[in-house]
């Protein structure tokens, strides 16, 4: 049974967003699978900040304060083959810059204990996917396909909710 947690997610601007959802597109042209085929209305490029099995309620308004640590440099590098229940995860690693490990150690004290291990200061692989639930056969075409890393920006945050399918927009917000 695959575990669906409740997470803090940092979006990419308008820019990085396309950049990514570019390779979704190129993965999905040579008929390979692609994030980008989720069609949900909530599904966006985005790294995993933290990850909770319950968020307490009163978390977002202090969630909320994160968002003075934004905008944040991310630098999407080589892809990294990551293990998954439902088959391998490719995804783009993301280079752990100063400002981005101090907002996920920020997020964790936030939050408080309780999520993963692999969540964890000290064992947090960032990383944005771009292809899932692939057999082994299928991982070398979908590197392949990628082409050399690119900088992006890290320029809001958003907490996902699994009970309810939902997100809520932390900032800061689009004008």
């Amino acid at each position: 049974m695959t575990v669906v947690r409740a997470s803090l997610d940092l979006l990419l601007d308008d820019a990085g967003e396309s950049a990514v959802r570019a390779e979704w597109g190129v993965l999905t042209a040579a008929g390979l699978p692609s994030a980008g085929d989720r069609r949900d209305a909530t599904h966006a490029p985005h790294v995993t900040v933290a990850e909770r099995d319950a968020v307490r309620p009163a978390a977002d308004e202090a969630l909320e304060a994160l968002v003075a640590r934004l905008p944040v440099a991310v630098h999407l590098g080589a892809p990294v083959v990551l293990g998954a229940r439902r088959g391998l995860v490719v995804a783009r690693s993301v280079v752990p810059t100063a400002d981005l490990l101090a907002l996920h150690a920020a997020a964790h004290a936030t939050l408080g204990p309780g999520g993963p291990p692999w969540s964890e200061p000290g064992r947090w692989l960032p990383h944005v996917t771009v292809s899932g639930r692939l057999d082994a056969s299928q991982v070398g075409a979908v590197v392949a396909a990628l082409g050399p890393g690119y900088d992006v920006v890290g320029a809001r945050l958003r907490r996902w909710s699994p009970a309810t399918r939902t997100v809520r927009d932390l900032g800061p917000h689009r004008s």
